[in-house]
Order: structure tokens, then sequence, then C-alpha cells
């Protein structure tokens, strides 16, 4: 019952909700278009992001990004053989990162030029 409180008194108040996540980059398009968010990309360093996965021993199951063909074909296609290959061999978490960083930001650099604005 709090969320519900706290969620209802947020949206009378016209506050925003705030989507804290490198991986919905990859739903920027549809979060914009289904629910009028406006989208804002933070660029964080390589070395910050790699080290944040790490610290946080987080591995990423890239098997999740074998399952939405969609994602493969409208984002990620340059990277579906680096992808099969981080599901069927183990990669240090380092590695992990460096692909995403590289998936994450080629995938903002489509966006800036589908969406200039």
């Amino acid at each position: 019952m709090a969320d519900y409180s706290r969620f209802a008194y947020n949206r009378t108040a016209a506050k925003r909700p705030l989507v804290k996540d490198p991986i919905a980059i990859f739903s920027a398009e549809w979060l914009a278009r289904t629910f009028t968010m406006d989208v804002i990309v933070l660029v964080r360093h390589p070395a910050a992001f790699a080290g944040s996965l790490k610290q946080a021993n987080w591995p990423h199951p890239f098997q999740h990004f074998l399952n939405q063909p969609l994602l493969l074909r409208d984002h990620l296609s340059d990277y579906t053989a680096e992808i099969e290959a981080f599901v069927y061999e183990e990669h240090d978490i380092i590695d992990q990162a460096i692909l995403l960083w590289n998936m994450i930001h080629a995938t903002i650099i489509g966006y800036r030029r589908t969406h200039p604005e």
C-alpha cells in the first residue's frame, strides 16, 4: 500500500520517474513512444562502467539478447557472433563490460543518426 500511496502522490505532484538502467538504452525508442518519455543519455567513462560491474560482480546473461530477435535485428546485428561467443564460452566480467559498453554506445550512435533532436 505504501508504494501505491507514494506513486499516487508523485503522480499528482507532477513528479517524473527516472529510469537509470544502461541496458534500457535498447528500449529507449519504445519507452519514449509508449510512455511519452524524454530520453536522456548520460555517458560514463568505459573504465568506470567496467569497474562498477567488476566491483558488484555482475556478470551479464548474454543469452537474454539471443532470446530477443527484434533486439538483435534492430540494434545488435553487428554483434551477434560476439554475443553467441559470450553465451557459449565463459568470459571475464571486464570482457563482458567491454562488449556491453560497445553495444550500448553503438546503439547511442544509431539513435543520434535517427533522432538528431
